[in-house]
């Protein structure tokens, strides 16, 4: 389960779940202890209570895959670079901004907007739409986006 670890310490008489979220170099850490939750069951109920609540005011959605937000004012997933590629024993050299995502677990797929073909702006935000749109398809917002629809 994802954020939630089992900790069995006989030794100490230490037993019970502990939650770890992790999110734009936060770190929130709680540790759930079966003696005061009446068991295993009451313990885990709760840490997982308490993780889902803790993602959802954090804005971090809620999937088993993990999960990358930017700390600053750039965007995860969207780097600018210096792409190489030799042809005929000459080697050629483009500004590109390379957009990530992983569509599932293990699984990374890359494109590339060229500098010099579209223009520095053009590029970046076309890099940037790619990238939110892919946020929407994966994670079902992107990040920046409010999780709850907006009241009418």
């Amino acid at each position: 389960m994802k954020s939630i670890s089992r900790i069995d310490q006989p030794e100490k008489n230490n037993h019970g779940f502990y939650v770890r979220v992790s999110f734009r170099g936060q770190q929130h850490r709680k540790f759930f202890s079966d003696a005061k939750y009446g068991g295993d069951e009451g313990a885990l109920d709760a840490a997982i209570a308490y993780r889902n609540s803790l993602e959802r005011d954090l804005g971090k959605p809620h999937t088993d895959r993990m999960v990358l937000a930017p700390k600053d004012k750039k965007r995860a997933g969207v780097r600018r670079i210096q792409k190489t590629r030799r042809k005929n024993g000459k080697v050629y050299t483009y500004d590109v901004y390379e957009v990530q995502w992983c569509p599932e677990p293990r699984k990374v797929e890359r494109q590339f907007f060229y500098v010099n073909t579209l223009g520095e702006h053009e590029a970046r935000r076309r890099a940037y739409e790619l990238r939110r749109a892919k946020e929407r398809q994966i994670y079902g917002r992107a990040f920046g986006e409010s999780p709850h629809p907006p009241d009418f």
